[in-house]
């Protein structure tokens, strides 16, 4: 496929990824009941985003892969979490382990998944852990040290400013389409549906996710790889898979289920 770099030599073995992704985002849609005609659209508008086309045609990434590998991994826990069927475990597992070794960031990406298990196991316990831990995160930005050296990036409790170059590449550039205004819409649309019992162990999931790349951009020594917009697309790239799995789970959420918040989650019958 031409990106907007132009065709290079490795193109088409970057390709199988993406193709192999879709593949596989089209098939965990049909599992948890989206019709074929909306499953096939949902699909391509995830595999038309330009900046997934640009990362398909530039060879040397690995950002892509990643993005792969940790929404299979999201999927598949999420489908365990419907299901508790051992195969979503194992391949959750596989996943996240491939996203590890890919990079560096590939470690934090799987402990986002962490809590994901512990909402599955008992939501009020799970969401009280989060909550704790985001205390414990804002304390830090409060009253701990001033830089902090954790995975190659240096954390520091100093607020950097980057939200221009944000804005831009997100809501100005077509680097995404409308990915970025379709997400608080469909969240606004849904609120009362997000910590249900269904959509809950998802949701502890992006909010990991979403934590991850603020702290990174905001907070830290790669605030500068925003600030020249190298960095800016390159991070949310690895969650954009997940995230169009929820947004298509969250909008399949009816508002009389969803306000209701005690829907038990659905298991799949052995015949």
């Amino acid at each position: 496929m031409p990106g907007p770099l132009g065709r290079v030599a490795d193109e088409r073995p970057l390709a199988r990824d993406p193709v192999g992704a879709g593949l596989a985002f089209y098939a965990q849609l049909r599992r948890i009941g989206i019709g074929m005609a909306q499953a096939m659209l949902f699909s391509y508008l995830l595999l038309s985003i330009p900046f997934i086309d640009l990362h398909v045609a530039v060879a040397g990434y690995v950002d892509i892969f990643i993005a792969a590998a940790y929404g299979m991994s999201a999927m598949a826990l999420w489908q365990w979490v419907r299901a508790r069927g051992t195969p979503d475990a194992l391949l959750a597992v596989l996943c996240a382990l491939a996203c590890i070794a890919f990079k560096k960031e590939g470690v934090v990406w799987a402990l986002t998944l962490l809590p994901t298990v512990l909402v599955a196991i008992n939501r009020r316990v799970g969401l009280g852990a989060m909550a704790l831990l985001a205390a414990v995160m804002l304390a830090y930005l409060l009253f701990g040290p001033g830089e902090l050296h954790v995975l190659g990036y240096t954390l520091r409790t100093k607020f950097s400013n980057v939200w221009r170059p944000l804005f831009e590449h997100f809501f100005e550039m077509d680097n995404w389409h409308l990915l970025w205004y379709l997400t608080p819409a469909v969240i606004a649309l849904r609120w009362r549906a997000l910590f249900s019992v269904p959509v809950a162990p998802m949701t502890v999931t992006m909010l990991g996710a979403f934590a991850f790349v603020f702290i990174v951009f905001f907070y830290s020594n790669a605030a500068f790889g925003v600030a020249d917009e190298t960095l800016v697309n390159r991070l949310p790239l690895h969650m954009v898979p997940a995230l169009a799995f929820y947004l298509a789970f969250l909008w399949r959420q009816a508002p009389q289920h969803a306000a209701g918040g005690n829907t038990a989650p659905a298991r799949q019958t052995v015949p």
